[in-house]
Order: structure tokens, then sequence, then C-alpha cells
């Protein structure tokens, strides 16, 4: 069996279609959704998000017709090339959230291929936000406390205290978008420009006016921003663009709040960092990242947009691979095999690395320059 495309197919509204291919007869055939970053071999109800069986699919070009969420019997469907509808002998809804990105597991006896899809839906992804599966998926999982990320926050600290001394001046309008507790109080420098935080999350907000109220703090989705054109000097997004299903419009929308020649200081992942590059397919760094971008990329995104990229830096590269193994066992060794505090002065050094290679680091810091004259709507907020 094989699957007809390596890269992620949209949801469009509520329904996605998975064109497959069966090489011959399949009496038992299976569709299993997971969250993405699931392991395909452990397919237990806990890691699930659903799974359907089918009888008696014949060889030959077909489609999977799936509906959003996954939710009952009938919420998938083959439909073969002479035109039948073969609906499921059975399903079973698993215990896993499923998630902006996520992976179809088409089995038959034989084969077991992987299709990756991504919800592109506002209404579902609203919906995916406001479980607390969301918040649990970063601040429950194994992951959070491995020692590569208390490294990675350091090194982001330092590095944007870096950026923002270099590129904001004293008594600048800042605007940092998709705030949560905002990295400018998290670096704790007593800063001598205005802060102006926005977040949906209204909790985390409603905590922060007491903790720092100093700062402005709005409830403000990061798509559509209740201030004048050319309002702020800067804009910091951190970790956000990577979550937008319209990154372009997002862009336009940020550069219309800022005044001509207004900085825009952005961090995202990089979709080529060393290990993807090494292994040789797409690895996103997190099941919500709905689009991840290269070096490149990025800078024609701005470009097209309203913004000259000024300035691009690294946080961490992943020097530490096992090149000598396969392509799909290829690992990243540091984060892999050395877990414990005598190793701490290697991540630090990893972390510095990815300034001297930033097209292959794991995360990208870049400073982009409003172009005078960029894209501004007609009408003020």
């Amino acid at each position: 069996m094989t699957v007809r495309d390596d890269d992620f197919i949209r949801v469009n509204g509520e329904k996605a279609s998975v064109r497959f291919f069966l090489d011959e007869d399949s009496h038992e055939f299976s569709a299993t959704i997971i969250p993405f970053g699931e392991s395909e071999d452990n397919l237990q109800p806990e890691n699930i998000c659903a799974r359907w069986d089918f009888i008696d699919i014949p060889s030959g070009d077909h489609v999977l017709e799936l509906k959003i969420p996954p939710s009952d019997q009938d919420a998938l469907t083959v439909k073969t090339n002479d035109g039948r509808s073969i609906k499921p002998r059975s399903y079973k809804l698993g215990k896993a959230a499923l998630t902006p990105l996520f992976r179809m597991i088409l089995s038959s006896a034989d084969y077991t291929s992987p299709y990756n899809l991504r919800i592109t839906e506002e209404s579902l992804l609203k919906n995916y936000y406001e479980r607390e599966t969301h918040k649990d998926s970063y601040r429950k999982s194994p992951e959070a406390e491995h020692p590569f990320f208390l490294f990675f926050h350091q090194a982001r600290m330092r590095t944007l205290s870096r950026i923002f001394k270099k590129y904001i001046k004293p008594q600048n309008r800042v605007l940092d978008v998709g705030s949560g507790y905002s990295m400018f109080f998290l670096i704790g420098e007593n800063w001598d420009f205005e802060i102006t935080c926005c977040d949906i999350d209204a909790p985390a907000l409603d905590k922060m006016k007491i903790l720092k109220p100093e700062y402005n703090w709005v409830l403000a989705d990061a798509k559509s921003l209740p201030w004048e054109n050319g309002y702020f000097d800067v804009l910091y997004a951190g970790e956000i663009i990577e979550h937008m299903t319209d990154p372009a419009s997002v862009l336009r929308e940020w550069g219309r709040v800022l005044k001509s020649g207004g900085i825009l200081i952005l961090t995202t992942p990089n979709r080529d960092r060393l290990l993807a590059k090494a292994i040789g397919e797409r690895m996103p760094v997190h099941h919500e990242h709905l689009e991840e971008f290269n070096l490149k990329e990025l800078r024609s995104l701005l470009k097209t947009n309203g913004f000259e990229m000024i300035e691009k830096t690294g946080i961490y590269l992943e020097f530490l691979i096992n090149w000598w193994r396969p392509r799909p066992e290829r690992l990243d060794l540091l984060t892999a095999r050395f877990a414990g505090p005598q190793h701490s002065g290697l991540y630090k050094i990893a972390m510095e690395m990815g300034r001297i290679a930033p097209s292959l680091a794991f995360d990208l810091v870049v400073v982009g320059r409003k172009i005078s004259g960029g894209f501004e709507k007609v009408e003020t907020r």
C-alpha cells in the first residue's frame, strides 16, 4: 500500500480526502488517527484518537473521506475506484485528543503507511485551544522536564535580552503579541519603554495584571489587533507565527499597527533544523504548529508582507547526530543520551552554536523593519 503525498494535507473546513493505493485485495484494512509525534508502534487506546476497521477493500486507487471531528463510525468512508462507498465494520474512540497536526495510519495485512494532516479551520482550532488538554500538552509532557528545555529557555532569554536592548529605544511603545506571561517579564529587566501585552488567555492576563501592573494587559487576538495604524514602535512575536492558519495575513496585521520603519522581533522553530535535514523529512517541533518555516522562507514571507530582515540568529544546533545510522534512525545524541547535570556544559555550547549557523539552528530569531508604505488597512480601529 502506498500513500500519495509526503507533505501535510490540509483539512478543508471539516473534511479531508486521502488518496491511497492497494496493490492487492485486502480482507482486513484499518485507519487509525493519532496525534502527530505519537509512535506508530504503540497504537493503544490511550495513544489514539480513533480507529476504523474495514473488510474486503479491493485493490486499486481509492479515497478515504474523513469528517472532523472523528467522533463516530460514519466519520470515515472509503470511496473505491469503481464508485462504491464502503462503510467501516467497526469503530473505536480512543483517549487521545485530536491535535492540529495529526497522523492517519493506514494498515492492511502486509503494509503500514502514515499520512500527515493539518487542521486549519478556525472554529476547530478555537475548540482545541480552549480545552485543558491543550495546556496540558505543554505543562505536563514528560519532555518538558528534560534539561534541554531549561537551557533552551535560558538561551532564548539571553538572545532576546540582547536584541531588545539593541532595537528598542527609551519611551518606545512595544507590543508583545500572544504574550502569555510575557518574555519581557520573564527576562526580569526594568525596561524603560511602554509595554503592552495581548493574549486570548484571560486567566493568564488576570494573573499578570496583579504581578506586573505597570504593563498594559489586553485581551486580544494576535490575528486582529484593536489598535490604530502605526500605534507601536516595536512588536515582539515569540513562538506564535507557527500557530497561525494564515501567516501572511497575520504579518500584514502586525505591520499595520507598527509605525513606518518600526521593528518586528520574531522567534519561531526552524523547519530545516539540522536533525530534520539529516533525517530528510519534516519534523514539526510540536503537534500544534500548523506551519514551520526555514530561514529562506521566513525572509521571503517578511519581504512580501512589508518587512525587510535586518538581523538573524539561531538558538541550539543539533551537532551530535549519529550520521552513520540510516536516516530514520538518526538522533540528536545530546538530548537522547546526555541528560545529566554533568552535561550542562555541552548544552550551553550547543545553544550558542545556533548563532554560527542560524539556517540549521533549532530555533530562529529574526528582526524585521517595516518598509515605508507597507501593507496598511484603510480603516482604523
